[in-house]
């Protein structure tokens, strides 16, 4: 500690260090700082479409064993299944992963043999421990 004593006072009586003040907005649900165009929108939540992304796997990266284990789409997409969990507010329910550090939908990939169905029940079990009596297609 002593040390980065001494590196600080050393550049800061150099004159290197910027003496000012700058606000820096911040998120506190979400841990991130905030865009420009957040702030200058006035950090209004907004309605977006969602957008699905596909992108095939490959093999030579090491995703072979994927294929012994998960459903595939014809083109070669790994299929997975997330849920959207409202309660009688309108409040969505958010997991918080530990291993992306983000909140995320619950789900997974799909089985081999399983229906869309099946995998979300069986995530939802796993992830959550509540068995689902109810499935609507968004």
């Amino acid at each position: 500690m002593e040390s980065v004593i001494y590196c600080f006072s050393k550049i800061y009586n150099d004159n290197l260090v910027y003496k000012g003040f700058k606000v820096q907005r911040y998120c506190p649900s979400c841990a991130t700082p905030l865009a420009n165009n957040e702030v200058s929108d006035g950090y209004k939540d907004k309605t977006d479409s969602a957008i699905t992304v596909k992108f095939k796997l490959d093999a030579a990266q090491g995703f072979e064993d994927l294929a012994d284990k998960h459903e595939f789409s014809p083109d070669g997409c790994l299929k997975c299944v997330r849920a959207v969990i409202k309660n009688d507010k309108g409040e969505i329910l958010q997991l918080f992963s530990t291993k992306v550090h983000r909140f995320l939908s619950p789900g997974g990939k799909i089985d081999k043999g399983d229906t869309p169905e099946t995998a979300i029940i069986k995530e939802l079990q796993e992830e959550l421990g509540i068995t689902t009596t109810k499935i609507n297609y968004l």
